[in-house]
């Protein structure tokens, strides 16, 4: 958070642009249930050395927390940097890593967000830094539904429906004191004989605006 505050005070003085890069490391979680922390511990140390192979000094590297890791790619020029680092990091992390006796591949998802593209100027820079990190992640997932070993870069719909999810949420907590819910049921017929052999419950929402 200290390098990224740096990084948006530095960009903010030298009109400069540089990416966040939000990296989720798939079937890691396999390798550790399958293996134990012992072997996830030292992966997770070997795949922090290909990631600082993968960028240059001036960048930093953090993992996150779990499997995830931070990358902070200083002065990026075009859009297109910042993707062919993403896809230099998926190509490293896909090749299989040696644990002893074991050879174990696994893969990474990675959302990129751009400064200052990506945010409001007129925020205070903790909250640019927040949202950054929000930015990247919801990029990664979006990765991630693409299937392994994809990058995705931040779109200002996908702030959109997260907001638009958060609010039916919000609906829906209030949908039973509201008495919005309703109970239907649905007879299952028969084809061949047209007779009816059960019945679906539906719970439907009686929704006052959608």
């Amino acid at each position: 958070m200290d390098r990224l505050g740096q990084n948006i005070l530095g960009a903010e003085q030298d009109q400069r642009v540089f990416a966040v890069l939000f990296i989720d490391l798939d079937r890691f979680k396999v390798v550790n249930d399958l293996y134990g922390h012992v072997i996830g511990d030292a992966l997770m140390k070997l795949v922090a050395q290909r990631l600082g192979k993968s960028v240059r000094e001036a960048d930093t590297v953090a993992r996150f927390g779990g499997d995830e890791f931070v990358v902070l790619l200083n002065g990026v020029a075009e859009r297109n940097r910042a993707q062919a680092v993403a896809e230099k990091i998926i190509q490293e992390l896909s090749r299989p890593f040696e644990l002893g006796e074991r050879v174990v591949t696994i893969g990474a998802s990675i959302g990129i967000t751009l400064f200052p593209a990506d945010v409001d100027a007129a925020w205070n820079r903790e909250d640019i830094a927040s949202a950054l990190l929000s930015n990247a992640d919801m990029a990664m997932y979006q990765a991630k539904a693409k299937g392994r070993n994809h990058c995705q870069f931040f779109e200002q719909p996908m702030q959109e429906s997260v907001k638009r999810n958060l609010a039916l949420e919000q609906d829906l907590r209030h949908a039973v004191a509201k008495n919005e819910l309703c109970l239907y049921y649905q007879p299952i017929y028969e084809a061949s004989s047209n007779e009816m052999t059960g019945m679906e419950a539906l719970l439907r929402w009686r929704h006052p605006v959608l």
